[in-house]
């Protein structure tokens, strides 16, 4: 019981000087975004599968790249010079409009959808390449808790 009683103080502790994510504003996001709308389309949803689509991302998820594309830890020559002055409330506004909108499904053919149903449901055992639904949820929103981005509606190049 001791131990147990320890070991709840311990993690309550360390949990709270974890550091705290920005609340984020997705009003003010929607006028920090203008420069995003070029490569990600103006809502997140970009014209061109070069870019993802930002839309309907887990907010957690989406703050944590752009973060990352700041630090250096995510490293991408397009997106470092992007992120370079964005404040911890920039990155957080931002993250609160895309994952805000809603992500606009993409036209593709019956046979190209079946194939990437299977893909997702069941991997494929010839490529080693596991089912994507184990860590994208069983319809591809994503997995928020653990930062797992969504793939619906995701251009499959992109993926």
């Amino acid at each position: 019981m001791k131990k147990l009683l320890i070991m709840t103080v311990m993690c309550l502790a360390l949990g709270s000087v974890a550091p705290a994510m920005a609340a984020g504003d997705a009003s003010a996001g929607k006028g920090k975004a203008q420069v995003c709308a070029a490569c990600h389309g103006a809502d997140g949803n970009s014209p061109s599968d070069m870019f993802p689509k930002l839309a309907g991302q887990g907010e957690a998820y989406l703050a944590k790249q752009l973060a990352d594309f700041k630090s250096g830890a995510r490293n991408n020559a397009v997106m470092a010079p992007m992120v370079a002055n964005l404040s911890d409330q920039d990155i957080a506004d931002l993250a609160a409009y895309y994952a805000g909108n809603k992500v606009a499904p993409g036209a593709v053919s019956e046979d190209l959808l079946n194939a990437g149903k299977t893909l997702y449901r069941a991997g494929n055992k010839e490529t080693a390449v596991p089912a994507c639904m184990a860590c994208h949820g069983p319809n591809g929103a994503g997995v928020p808790a653990a930062k797992w981005p969504a793939l619906s509606g995701q251009y499959s190049t992109y993926v």
